[in-house]
């Protein structure tokens, strides 16, 4: 995504640590609010419902020369899709209780994988040669 808007590698990598690095504090303070709320449904609206309007600002940002801008929203981004990760696994249990953990698990992580691979797929198809 950044590359296209000629930003170096460096800038992509460093993006890449705003990314993840937001993203890890924000899971370990959500697993330890969710221990404590219980509101799993109204975290997991509010991380992605925030995530999605980030993305939204960073797509309308997006562009040549704005590199201090984009790395804050892409750790926005990091910080509210990543924390709904440990709220989603921690929902998915509860909700096919008498499923063993690990079972839950596998069919959100495997599904994630899947729509990836098919919007990686199409994405590349619509960029076109």
């Amino acid at each position: 995504i950044l590359t296209p808007e000629h930003y170096t590698e460096r800038q992509v990598g460093i993006a890449g640590v705003f990314l993840v690095v937001p993203g890890i504090i924000a899971a370990i303070l959500m697993g330890k609010l969710m221990d404590v709320t219980q509101r799993y449904l109204l975290a997991l609206r509010s991380s992605i419902g925030l995530a999605s309007l980030v993305l939204c600002v960073f797509g309308l940002v997006l562009g040549p020369g704005r590199f201090g801008a984009l790395a804050a929203l892409i750790g926005a981004v990091g910080f509210f899709g990543m924390s709904s990760l440990p709220v989603a696994l921690e929902l998915a249990i509860e909700i096919t209780y008498p499923i063993p953990e690990g079972a839950a698990t596998a069919i959100l992580m495997g599904s994630g994988a899947l729509f990836n691979f098919i919007f990686i797929f199409l994405l590349d198809v619509l960029k076109g040669p």
